[in-house]
């Protein structure tokens, strides 16, 4: 199988307009990288594509306006479905509304939700009292054309190497699921809202040289509702961007990172983390006719929370193709898929921005390798009522 979530469809690439410049050296994010790119597994490269784009934002080029706009289009799904869904997602909000406040920049932990293995985190930074032209090192000013930088023309962001999560001192992290942070403009106010959608669902090293799948019955997958768990969730690099004009009169930006320790130390007891996930157990078996070979599909569970739709199912044997399901609301529209990892055993996620649903129609597809062919088998459908 293959990542279906097609970060960068949208996003038109002219090396034309693009001006080399040496930015933050991201050494955490190319090793991360580097090790997952080695990894058999295709679950990681949702992560590899996020992650590659924010080496492009954040190291290494100057892009015009027209391209930047085309990037920061694929970034606001998940803003998108929660706003949608707030009456829904409001009881399992955790609220915290606390300062953590490092090299002049305070940010304001609103919330967060636990989203199956999934933690969201909403916040505020307010960069207000930084100066890039007094906190930034005299090597990071020439390495970062900050003499160019007008401090009103600066945007933050985070990238997806710029959150760790440890719970009750266990690293909890999947480097490859978890998005870049959605970030908005600047607000009247002059901060910036963040909204982080960070994968737990394995345990890391604290120097990320290997990552080890959660037992179903540790922590995110089990919670004890009488327990305390110890959350502790640090920020440790902000990216900043500078838009400007050249000689020529062309729109370019320059950016740079603020690295420091942003940490919320949390405690919080189990029944105050509510996952809404509800599952559905499918274990249904459907035989596809594949390249002239009949090939078993066992569709185990279907999982669906206020945020996210996922599919759990295995083939029987490897296959030249992509083989995956569409899936449709009872009103004939699409769920947007967003990723797919695994070969024989394999994870799909969807964006749930749909409300009241009553069922869906799962259809199943193959998707040449070479040609990107797609064949629907819909005579192989399966209707799942969400009556739970």
């Amino acid at each position: 199988m293959r990542d279906t979530f097609k970060i960068l469809n949208d996003v038109k690439v002219d090396i034309d307009e693009y001006k080399e410049v040496k930015f933050d050296d991201n050494t955490e994010l190319k090793k991360k990288m580097k090790k997952q790119i080695k990894s058999r597994d295709i679950k990681y490269k949702r992560g590899i594509a996020i992650a590659s784009l924010a080496l492009v934002l954040g190291s290494g080029f100057i892009m015009n306006e027209k391209a930047w706009a085309n990037v920061k289009n694929i970034w606001y799904t998940l803003s998108q479905v929660s706003s949608n869904k707030e009456n829904e997602i409001k009881d399992s909000k955790y609220n915290i509304n606390k300062v953590i406040s490092d090299k002049n920049v305070d940010i304001l932990f609103r919330n967060i939700i636990l989203d199956d293995h999934n933690l969201i985190i909403d916040m505020n930074i307010d960069d207000s009292r930084f100066d890039p032209r007094v906190d930034f090192t005299k090597k990071q000013h020439e390495e970062w054309y900050v003499d160019k930088w007008s401090d009103k023309e600066t945007t933050l962001s985070l990238g997806a190497d710029s959150i760790d999560i440890h719970v009750d001192g266990k690293k909890l992290s999947d480097f490859g699921m978890s998005s870049a942070p959605e970030s908005t403009d600047r607000k009247s106010d002059n901060t910036t809202d963040v909204l982080a959608y960070q994968s737990i669902g394995t345990i890391g090293s604290d120097d990320d040289e290997y990552y080890r799948e959660i037992d179903e019955n540790q922590f995110p997958h089990k919670i004890e509702n009488d327990k305390i768990y110890n959350l502790k969730i640090t920020v440790k690099k902000i990216h900043i961007s500078h838009y400007s004009v050249d000689d020529k009169g062309q729109p370019i930006a320059y950016g740079g990172a603020i690295r420091g320790n942003w940490t919320l130390d949390l405690d919080i007891k189990g029944k105050d983390l509510k996952n809404q996930t509800i599952t559905y157990d499918i274990n249904k078996n459907i035989e596809l006719d594949i390249e002239n070979e009949l090939v078993n599909l066992n569709l185990e569970n279907l999982k669906i929370s206020p945020l996210k739709l996922k599919l759990n199912y295995k083939l029987d044997k490897d296959v030249n193709c992509f083989t995956q399901f569409k899936v449709l609301n009872d009103k004939g529209e699409e769920y947007q898929k967003e990723s797919v990892s695994g070969s024989k055993y394999v994870k799909a996620e969807y964006g749930n921005i749909f409300n009241d649903t009553k069922y869906v129609i799962l259809i199943p597809f193959i998707e040449d390798f070479a040609t990107s062919k797609i064949t629907e088998f819909k005579d192989k459908s399966i209707k799942i009522l969400l009556d739970k």
